[in-house]
């Protein structure tokens, strides 16, 4: 199931670049992508995510235009089959995306699910787990929200896991299914600037047949405000958002009781407003309103509930059936004067926790890297745990078991084929001490370290966050020494730029291996690739290298053999049978005829005095593609035939023995799609020296 995160954005600052960078951090293996939709910011909040994470896809709007048409927009240009709608000031805690879209999956998509809202101190951004949010009430009559506690919501359960029923959403972060999502006619795209749109999103849901559930399991963090700071609101735009929100949802007679007692509420004149707060937000309405009647229209056309049912479901005490006039009923409730608006205020801290244990995991540090050396070896890394939150302190009396896990993807990187590297889990127990990992092979990937200790009967579990493990390029003295003599030093050049990792020779370090840009599976100093490369030849530039060494001396007994292969074959045969058939008829005796071996020189010589031995397994390396005159693997020579197809012989005066002719095979002559037809002329080409 693919997932799209939908950030809306305006003027966000610092907070958008770290917004999407949780979200980055968090994702693990859920597979999604990130959309970016920028509400016409005239800040360097966006383009600084696009400069620095071009994974990420941005949307622009021309102008400004607010929350729920850019909600909107991000869902419009969204991939997904599930969104995930995030404000640009928020943070996600491990796993929650992931459980948001699992929980939309097990509703088969037919419900909003909506994680714990934590308050975000954005200047530190941390979360802080003392003022959560959960459950979203909404009032019919006034169209207030507020907060609910787990204990005023029903609970549910949805594939094994308890979720609650919430009477309506905050924006800020919430899951939902496309299906769904479109049923509902979307986010509404004409409601202005900021203000009802989510408590809209909200009705319509339950209105329509569905529910909105909240999994206090998935926890994100939102930057709380008390007034906004970023831009400003027009009060005739929340207003005539709530007539949106009204007109679409109630029905005639709901409509017009809500709108007489609506125009009650918000004063007439003010000082801000001289010319009627009312008659400005109805004008703003009415601009809109067809947009409004259509989907209108739509919805109770197509809805199974209606805003009585909704009334009764959640114990409001309006609307309801009554046999008094609409005016009556209206001049005896108490209708107090609104303000302008004003954003949700954050979540209330909750009451102070009861001392229990926890487990803290104090090294490494999240988003740590480590690198394994330019001289292949495993990087060093400490474990440490604590055991926080009772007195006194049981940490040295404490035994932590620990679990180590690298994997990788290969798929991730630039050219990467698809295969996932995950050697055995590393497991130990250490007894109030940190733990010094002993990784016992050169593995690279994403690392995850989990602890758990049992504390007052308490089992408590710790997890690393976002580590990682990268690869450095050997230095190039060591690699030229690790070559035994100068073509190998010249191939690695070629193939690699004697590079195991994807970054700069000679010390540059990279999450990804060096795969070929062919596509074919290539990696490494050596590019190996085929036998496929094994996963220390992936992550180990000197088993790659001992490897490609082990290939090349295997190449040159192959080229050794050639000229004998070649004359056992029966083609072969059969050409001197026809050349001394040939010879008789003109009189000449039949002679015995050889294929000559390669000549051969060693690899202490210049390129252009390498025998042909050696440079047919130079040929060997990049593959022997296509076939010869006589059935059997292109080389780099072959045997000189004449225009006749016929041998062509040296037969020196008087000698009843004769040798073929070597040729070389001109790049023309290959196959196409088999390889570099001039590997062996760009070897040589490579300029000479140390890698």
């Amino acid at each position: 199931m693919h997932t799209s995160l939908v950030i809306s954005a305006y003027n966000e600052g610092p907070a958008l670049f770290r917004t999407v960078r949780s979200c980055i951090q968090v994702l693990d293996d859920l597979y999604a992508e990130i959309v970016v939709v920028d509400d016409a910011s005239d800040d360097d909040s966006v383009a600084e995510v696009e400069r620095s994470l071009p994974v990420v896809r941005t949307v622009h709007s021309a102008r400004r235009r607010g929350a729920s048409p850019t909600k909107a927009m991000g869902a419009e240009a969204a991939r997904g089959d599930v969104l995930v709608f995030l404000d640009g000031h928020t943070k996600p805690e491990p796993g929650s995306l992931r459980r948001l879209v699992e929980d939309v999956a097990r509703t088969d998509g037919q419900a909003v699910v909506t994680p714990r809202l934590l308050n975000l101190d954005a200047e530190r951004w941390t979360n802080d787990p003392l003022q959560a949010g959960h459950g979203y009430r909404l009032d019919l009559d006034t169209l207030d929200c507020g907060w609910l506690d787990l204990s005023d919501m029903a609970a549910v359960t949805v594939g094994r896991r308890r979720l609650y029923e919430s009477p309506s959403l905050i924006g800020c972060a919430f899951a939902i299914g496309r299906r769904l999502y479109e049923k509902l006619w979307g986010m509404d795209r004409d409601m202005l600037f900021w203000g009802v749109e989510d408590l809209d999103f909200g009705l319509k849901c339950w209105l329509m047949g569905h529910r909105i559930l909240h999994d206090p399991e998935a926890t994100i963090g939102h930057r709380f405000r008390e007034s906004f700071d970023n831009y400003d609101v027009p009060p005739e735009h929340f207003l005539a958002n709530q007539l949106r929100m009204a007109r679409k949802n109630y029905t005639e007679g709901t409509w017009r009781q809500w709108l007489e007692a609506a125009a009650q509420r918000h004063p007439q004149v003010s000082e801000d407003v001289p010319e009627s707060l009312w008659a400005r937000a109805w004008l703003t309405f009415d601009r809109a309103k067809a947009s409004a009647e259509q989907e209108r229209a739509y919805l109770h056309g197509s809805r199974s509930r209606d805003e009585f049912w909704y009334a009764r479901r959640f114990g409001l005490d309006w609307p309801y059936v009554s046999e008094f006039p609409t005016r009556a009923l209206f001049l005896e409730r108490s209708i107090t004067p609104s303000g302008g608006p004003r954003p949700s205020g954050g979540p209330h801290p909750t009451g102070g926790p009861t001392p229990t244990p926890a487990l803290a995991l104090l090294r490494p540090t999240a988003g740590q890297t480590f690198a394994i050396t330019g001289n292949a070896q495993m990087p060093t890394v400490v474990a440490e745990a604590r055991v926080t939150g009772v007195t006194p302190d049981p940490t040295p009396a404490t035994d932590f078991h620990w679990t180590v896990q690298i994997s990788f993807d290969a798929s991730v990187c630039r050219h990467g084929p698809h295969r996932t590297i995950n050697p055995p889990a590393i497991t130990q127990t250490t007894h109030g001490t940190p733990l010094t990992i002993a990784f016992p092979q050169v593995r690279g990937g994403s690392l995850v370290i989990q602890v758990q200790a049992t504390v007052g009967g308490h089992l408590l579990t710790a997890r690393s966050k976002q580590l990682s493990i990268v690869g450095t390029n050997p230095p190039a003295a060591t690699l030229h020494a690790a070559l035994p003599h100068d073509v190998l030093r010249r191939i690695a050049r070629h193939e690699s730029g004697c590079r195991q990792f994807d970054a700069q020779a000679d010390g540059g370090t990279s999450g990804c291996p060096l795969f070929s840009a062919d596509n074919a599976g290539g990696v490494g100093v050596m590019q190996l690739t085929s036998p496929a490369p094994t996963d220390d030849q992936v992550w180990s530039w000197r088993a790659n290298v001992t490897a490609g060494i082990g290939q090349f001396a295997g190449k040159l007994a192959r080229a050794r053999g050639y000229p004998a292969q070649v004359q056992a074959t029966h083609s072969f045969q059969a050409l001197v049978t026809a050349f001394n058939a040939a010879r008789t008829a003109h009189g000449l005796p039949p002679v015995r005829v050889t294929v000559p071996a390669f000549t051969s020189s060693g690899f202490a010589v210049a390129p252009a005095q390498l025998g042909q031995l050696e440079l047919d397994a130079i040929r060997g390396f990049n593959g022997w593609a296509g076939h010869d005159a006589f059935g059997l693997p292109l080389h780099e020579f072959r045997v000189v035939l004449d225009a006749g197809g016929g041998l062509v012989v040296d037969v020196p005066a008087g000698s009843n023995q004769g040798t073929t002719r070597w040729e070389r095979v001109p790049a023309t002559a290959r196959p196409a799609g088999g390889g570099d037809p001039g590997y062996v002329d760009h070897v040589l080409a490579v300029a000479a020296g140390p890698c």
